[in-house]
């Protein structure tokens, strides 16, 4: 049973990816990948990192990815889990990496918490194109500012959020 809060369907940066593939901008995708990394090399004394029932990152942060995941493509035909205790003195996983396989498609979510920004967030490769962003959505952290969700602030890009979007060209055709 899935059960999280849904929140991180409406990060600004979810909402572009699911725009640009609803639209057809990418062209059927290929690959996808998600990322929810951190830098935390040394293990904390948090309910996150402890040895208790719901504890780890996989509990923690993976269904955010996995919900996002399967809200852009479905149910997948099969999935492969990497699940580890990475870190020195670690008590719960630390580490993920999950494949979802669709048809014609893999789906990559992975965490880790040896990844110095900048981190990447999604890869999503289409036949037609590509989007490549680094960076966390900045909603959560303006929230917890105190800065509302109205205005210019609100908006603004971070400079640690650097996005790349490229789109192929249709071929030419060669006259005979």
């Amino acid at each position: 049973m899935l059960s999280i809060y849904h929140n991180r369907r409406w990060d600004g940066d979810f909402l572009t990816v699911q725009k640009l593939i609803s639209e057809g901008k990418l062209g059927p995708v290929r690959y996808f990948e998600t990322h929810f990394d951190r830098f935390r090399p040394v293990v904390r004394d948090t309910w996150r990192e402890s040895d208790g029932e719901g504890s780890g990152i996989l509990f923690d942060l993976g269904p955010h990815l996995v919900d996002q995941t399967l809200t852009l493509f479905g149910m997948p035909k099969a999935l492969t889990a990497q699940v580890m205790m990475a870190r020195a003195g670690a008590r719960s996983d630390d580490m993920f990496r999950l494949t979802l396989h669709y048809d014609g498609m893999l789906a990559v979510l992975v965490s880790s918490p040896f990844c110095a920004a900048p981190n990447l967030r999604y890869k999503v490769e289409g036949e037609a194109g590509n989007y490549v962003k680094y960076g966390l959505d900045p909603q959560e952290a303006r929230l917890r500012e105190g800065i509302q969700p109205n205005g210019a602030i609100w908006q603004r890009k971070t400079r640690l959020t650097m996005v790349n979007f490229t789109q192929r060209r249709a071929p030419s055709r060669l006259r005979a």
